[in-house]
């Protein structure tokens, strides 16, 4: 009786941990954050030819960003730029850009972001200025498409 009842405890010890760990860590390294869907949707998105088509006279500064938020899901890619031409220049050149490549206006926007359906999702396309952002950069403005599979959500 004594080495059953050692067993059970046994079992029930090695079982909490477990339930209460095992369980969860291999939902956090199997399911949990991005996948292959994402990957494929992050390759999409860097392909879209708005991204390294800036107007005349800009230079790329740094890396291209991609990635991939973990918890949300949603996708991003981003090019940042050095330009000389005005505020009012740059958000001209992408009011034609833009939907010449397909990318049509988001209503209350002012011109500064735009949708399509890229890879079965919808793409949100955008452009900023770092110090909108508080951002120190060599960069005088970014271009970026954020996107994320099954979601209504506006990502302007």
């Amino acid at each position: 009786m004594k080495i059953r009842t050692g067993v059970l405890l046994a079992v029930g010890v090695l079982a909490v941990p477990l339930v209460f760990v095992g369980w969860p860590a291999a939902y956090f390294l199997l399911v949990y954050g991005c996948g292959l869907e994402e990957d494929a949707l992050e390759r999409a998105l860097q392909a879209e030819s708005v991204l390294d088509a800036p107007p005349d006279g800009a230079e790329s500064v740094g890396k291209p960003y991609s990635g991939c938020d973990d918890d949300d899901l949603f996708v991003s890619v981003e090019r940042a730029y050095r330009y000389e031409g005005s505020p009012a220049a740059l958000q001209a050149y992408y009011r034609k850009a833009a939907p010449a490549r397909g990318w049509q206006p988001v209503a209350r926007s002012e011109g500064k972001c735009f949708t399509k359906r890229v890879d079965g999702a919808t793409a949100y396309l955008s452009f900023w200025y770092p110090e909108e952002y508080e951002q120190k950069t060599d960069a005088d403005f970014a271009v970026g498409i954020t996107a994320q599979r099954g979601s209504t959500e506006e990502w302007c």
